[in-house]
């Protein structure tokens, strides 16, 4: 299974595909699994989970956390 960046109308979106033998063809067929969010948002949500994730560290007792 891989990730593929496919731009539909200006927007890339995200999806997991999965790569099989056609043998009618002879030749390696990929299916969408499936499709997650455009690129856009899950870098919005990426960096806002990055932001949490830091405060809480920051703001943390935890003596395993340095």
């Amino acid at each position: 299974m891989n990730l593929q960046v496919s731009n539909n109308r200006g927007r890339k979106y995200l999806s997991i595909v999965r790569g099989y033998w056609d043998t009618e063809t002879k030749k390696v067929r990929r299916k969408s699994v499936e499709s997650l969010q455009t690129m856009r948002l899950l870098r919005y949500i990426a960096n806002h989970a990055i932001v949490a994730f830091q405060s809480i560290n920051m703001s943390s007792s935890n003596p395993f956390i340095s």
